[in-house]
């Protein structure tokens, strides 16, 4: 646990690589709370440093376990990334084809700190926004 640590501290030093990202993403994944939870910390503070585009590909499965609902604790933190590293339409299908699941609890969540940044992702992942109802939002998953 703590070489994962250590390891993730490390990689706040080659923020401009992507791999760097993907790899603190799949470390979000992780069950030891330490871990991830630092590895989310160094990816918040990047994003609001230097947020750039991102080419998540590599590392699509990952992101999709977690908008489903893996990695209850740090799924705020996702969002926020994904939002500030510049997702497109394209992303949406291997994001969220079916499952999204916790992305659509907490935008129906009625919380505005969870509910806003989700709508935001989802609005930014369709490209167009489908109103504040959960309905829509869970038939465009759905078709995907």
């Amino acid at each position: 646990m703590l070489d994962r640590v250590t390891a993730s501290l490390i990689l706040a030093n080659f923020m401009d690589r992507d791999d760097t990202w993907r790899t603190l993403v799949e470390t979000m994944r992780e069950v030891d709370g330490v871990a991830k939870g630092v590895a989310a910390s160094v990816l918040q503070a990047q994003v609001l440093r230097t947020p750039r585009h991102i080419d998540w590909g590599p590392v699509h499965y990952g992101i999709h376990a977690m908008l489903d609902g893996t990695s209850l604790f740090e799924t705020s933190t996702l969002i926020d990334v994904l939002l500030k590293t510049e997702v497109t339409p394209a992303d949406a299908r291997p994001f969220l084809k079916g499952g999204g699941e916790l992305l659509l609890d907490h935008f129906a969540s009625g919380t505005p700190m969870l509910s806003q940044p989700a709508h935001a992702l989802l609005v930014q992942l369709r490209g167009e926004d489908l109103g504040p109802d959960v309905g829509p939002w869970r038939a465009w998953i759905a078709a995907l």
